[in-house]
């Protein structure tokens, strides 16, 4: 059996009831409740597991002892031991679940330095979320977003497993990039994201999202604007200076049914610098129209690109590929 955190397998017992206590009495605090969307950053503040007793539903010892004998072989992964773990633990490791954009990143850290990191995609269904690893292996989950905390539930056979995460505005691993420093107002801040704000949240032209390089971003929906005057979504990445980047557009699925014909379109632009006034690219892809590639030179280390569309309800899949600085320094 897969688990997200190999290391950590956890019990459930008192959590789950606790849990599910929660959530079937949701509708009575409705209203003292600031529900948010699953996508974001989450640290992970505790991971429980607890193997299920087996035969407490039957009277029959001969018909339990045979249902033990056909689980074991299909229970056989299942580890039978209670386990609950506290984070940071007492490794001082400290795992993230990055859940933006239809991309999954677990990560862990440890002294300030990333320690592993898993990645994979994601999709949601109703209170459901699903995530696919890149060995293809699939792990679906309920979920309860809540005053910005996150419990996911996963059900397995012969076991269950909670997670309990608190919804996070700085990106832990800006630091370990180089030139992403971390946030607005911290003394230690340096490069890219020195003049980032991160009292607004993560994606917003204030507090850009760190993207990936050289991989598939998909954005399920944009951002209402910090103006109130349209929608966004804003990216960052460390880059070679002098190298040339491709942006591409891989993907635009919207109706646009809440605009007039004259705004289907999204506006693309990238900067290198955190300021706006001299764009490196600025085009409207239209409704119907090609999807554009667009080339940039950014002269410092950094990249900025941001979408824009009078629609919120538009899912854009994008590339940023070219040379990941990281690589260039270890090759030195």
């Amino acid at each position: 059996m897969k688990h997200i955190y190999n290391q950590m397998l956890v019990s459930l017992a008192f959590l789950t009831v606790l849990t599910l206590t929660t959530i079937g009495c949701s509708s009575d605090s409705d209203d003292d409740s600031s529900e948010t969307t699953i996508e974001g950053i989450w640290k992970i503040t505790s991971y429980r597991y607890e193997p299920i007793s087996e035969g407490f539903s039957s009277d029959n010892e001969e018909s339990d002892q045979q249902n033990d004998d056909a689980g074991d072989e299909e229970n056989s992964d299942v580890d039978n031991e209670l386990i609950n773990i506290s984070f940071p633990d007492e490794e001082g490791q400290q795992p993230y679940f990055y859940i933006m954009d239809g991309a999954f990143r677990h990560v862990v850290i440890a002294n300030s330095e990333k320690q592993s990191e898993e990645k994979g995609y994601y999709s949601i269904s109703g209170n459901e979320i699903t995530i696919t690893l890149g060995n293809n292996t699939q792990l679906v989950y309920g979920y309860v977003v809540k005053s910005k905390t996150l419990t996911l539930i996963r059900k397995m056979d012969g076991a269950d497993e909670i997670y309990n995460a608190v919804l996070v505005s700085v990106d832990p691993l800006a630091k370990d990039d180089p030139g992403n420093g971390g946030n607005q107002g911290n003394g230690n801040a340096k490069g890219c994201a020195v003049s980032h704000n991160s009292s607004v949240n993560i994606g917003l032209s204030a507090n850009p999202m760190l993207a990936p390089l050289n991989t598939d971003i998909t954005l399920e929906k944009l951002m209402l604007a910090q103006n109130n005057n349209g929608f966004e979504t804003r990216y960052y990445l460390t880059v070679e200076p002098k190298s040339i980047y491709s942006i591409k557009i891989v993907g635009i699925e919207s109706d646009y049914g809440n605009v007039h014909d004259y705004f289907k379109y999204i506006e693309v632009s990238a900067t290198d610098a955190f300021s706006t006034d001299r764009p490196l690219i600025s085009g409207q892809v239209k409704d119907g129209d090609p999807l554009p590639t667009y080339k940039v030179m950014p002269s410092t280390s950094c990249l900025y690109i941001k979408l824009f569309s009078y629609e919120e309800n538009v899912k854009i899949t994008l590339r940023i590929d070219g040379t990941d600085p990281e690589q260039t320094d270890n090759e030195e």
